[in-house]
């Protein structure tokens, strides 16, 4: 009995991308001959539409957090600033929300254009780095001897986790193998 996996993708993509694939054999229904196929994961004329929402709210929510605080310093007074924390905490929230979004933004660019396009064996290059650069970062922050490896272990520490996390994002090309694989049959022997 053969259990193929071209069904799992062909269901998952039609579910994320709204688009019939190509399965063993199978022809594309309504798209053009070549445009998809994912039985061999040639997804490489596929390009997803840009998000500009996203950079658009990075700049919206960055400029309201540099408004939010000089606004809200001139129309409340000391008293309600002591006695509520919020309105100290909404521009210093704007300000995270439109740097996690930025984040999201580069890690958007970054994926869309290496996606498909960097070899196993680069890839695997680069994640072997970022992992080194983060147990270099821990041993620098948790080694007794040297004070100064703290703040150099916790820089390291948090460029490679946030590459590391980046990284995650990138798929790297898929080669296909130029032998079939062969199809084994189990059958009772006596």
């Amino acid at each position: 009995m053969r259990i193929g996996v071209s069904s799992f993708y062909h269901s998952s993509a039609t579910r994320a991308f709204g688009m019939q694939c190509e399965t063993q054999g199978d022809k594309l229904e309504g798209q053009p001959p070549g445009k998809v196929k994912l039985s061999g994961v040639n997804m490489g004329k596929y390009k997803p539409r840009v998000p500009i929402g996203l950079p658009i709210a990075v700049v919206v929510t960055l400029i309201l957090g540099l408004i939010a605080g000089p606004l809200i310093n001139s129309l409340a007074s000391e008293e309600q600033m002591a006695q509520n924390v919020l309105l100290n905490a909404i521009p210093f929230i704007l300000i995270f929300v439109s740097i996690i979004l930025a984040f999201i933004t580069i890690i958007w660019a970054v994926a869309t254009t290496l996606n498909n396009n960097i070899s196993k064996r680069t890839y695997s290059i680069i994640e072997g780095i970022i992992i080194a650069g983060i147990v270099l970062g821990i041993l620098g922050m948790f080694q007794p001897w040297i004070h100064a490896g703290f703040k150099y272990g916790f820089l390291l520490l948090l460029i490679s986790t946030l590459s590391f996390i980046l990284w995650s994002h990138v798929t790297p090309k898929f080669e296909e193998s130029q032998a079939e694989p062969e199809i084994f049959s189990v059958s009772e022997s006596q």
